[in-house]
């Protein structure tokens, strides 16, 4: 699966989770974009090296950090 569309999903996942909060953009590595990102590796041969691939992009090109 090519992790752009991981990425993709899981932020957009994130979005609706907390659409109703007003924050400034800011992007995080919530709980629910690495479940996100976890239900969507299952189907990969891999999943954990998908979801770290998928964690690592969304580190170095969306410049997320990881939740407290």
């Amino acid at each position: 699966m090519n992790n752009k569309l991981l990425v993709i999903g899981a932020l957009l996942i994130s979005l609706n989770v907390s659409a109703a909060e007003i924050k400034k953009p800011v992007c995080k590595i919530t709980d629910e974009m690495k479940l996100a990102i976890s239900m969507m590796c299952s189907l990969e041969p891999n999943p954990s090296s998908c979801e770290a691939e998928a964690i690592k992009t969304l580190e170095q090109e969306y410049n997320c950090k990881a939740g407290e």
